[in-house]
């Protein structure tokens, strides 16, 4: 068995045979499927899937930037854009504009 420390998202950040100072005990064995990929024993490509996965929003937002970037240039028009990508795109926009002008209006507000 071993002590796991985990971060704020949860992921096994150290395992120990004694128990971790911080007060969190949890015991999980050595066969535990989080215990395996910790160790690099888990599936071969584990690690590369959860990199994958967590930069796929990252890779989003970078896309979603370059064909702003690229209608901004005139290089390519929005309406060359299928119909299904446009939408998707619009919501997008829309949503990051809402979420930044929540976050304005509470940057604001602890000014005040």
């Amino acid at each position: 068995m071993h002590y796991v420390l985990r971060d704020k998202e949860g992921q096994i950040i150290a395992l120990s045979a004694k128990p971790f100072k911080v007060g969190v005990e949890e015991r999980l064995s050595s066969a535990h499927p989080e215990v395996k990929q910790f160790l690099g024993q888990g599936e071969p490509h584990a690690a590369t899937k959860v990199f994958l996965d967590k930069s796929d929003t990252e890779l989003s937002r970078i896309l979603e930037d370059l064909v702003d970037l690229l209608i901004e240039k005139n290089t390519i028009m929005f309406t060359d854009l299928p119909n299904e990508a446009q939408q998707k795109l619009l919501y997008r926009k829309r949503a990051r504009a809402a979420l930044n002008k929540e976050a304005s209006v509470l940057d604001e507000n602890e000014t005040l």
